[in-house]
């Protein structure tokens, strides 16, 4: 699979861009959640 036009290649980019984004969200959210869950439990 070959990216023909550099538009593709910008948009290709920016996807790959916005999912690493909302993964390092959804590990923030869930390192957060876990800290809080070991104070109150702890």
């Amino acid at each position: 699979w070959i990216i023909t036009t550099k538009r593709e290649k910008i948009l290709l980019q920016h996807i790959i861009e916005e999912e690493y984004a909302e993964h390092e969200i959804q590990v923030a959210s869930w390192a957060s959640q876990h800290v809080l869950f070991n104070l109150t439990s702890g």
